[in-house]
């Protein structure tokens, strides 16, 4: 019986991986439509040296293609992250506490920007998003020690 449970629980555990990466395409588009909203103010970013503003680009991109890549890859290695293998445990565990941190910055330092109707609904439902995630993610670490532990 426990055969069966177990295998339950690791397709619950590869569905909720594979919903919290495809949370990683969700963000890229909420790093575009932000600064339209004027939340990121851009006529500031406009007056910065050409290279502090080059640098504030290349960053930008930078964590476009890190979310992307890091969502592509756990689609498709789901059924690894949920073997118990070392890199799985520390894969899942760094993804958790990203997206956990993502989740605290969102509240705490990016919440009180969030002040027109409409900027307040994107900001409560990257809350939503990113709390998703890191439970997702912390689920997924923590089954991937008690496989590793064999509890």
């Amino acid at each position: 019986m426990r055969g069966v449970t177990m295998n339950a629980q690791i397709n619950v555990i590869q569905i909720l991986v594979v919903a919290a990466a495809l949370g990683h395409f969700i963000t890229v588009p909420a790093l575009v439509i932000a600064p339209r909203l004027g939340m990121l103010g851009l006529d500031d970013f406009r007056k910065l040296a050409p290279i502090n503003y080059r640098i504030v680009l290349v960053v930008m991109g930078t964590i476009q293609m890190v979310l992307l890549a890091s969502g592509a890859t756990v689609i498709w290695a789901r059924a690894d992250l949920v073997s118990g293998s070392r890199l799985s445990i520390a894969t899942t565990g760094s993804l958790a506490l990203l997206w956990i941190w993502r989740l605290g910055v969102q509240i705490l330092a990016y919440g009180p920007l969030f002040t027109r109707t409409v900027t307040r609904w994107l900001h409560l439902g990257l809350i939503i998003l990113f709390a998703f995630m890191g439970c997702a993610y912390a689920m997924a670490f923590a089954h991937g020690v008690q496989v590793a532990t064999g509890r």
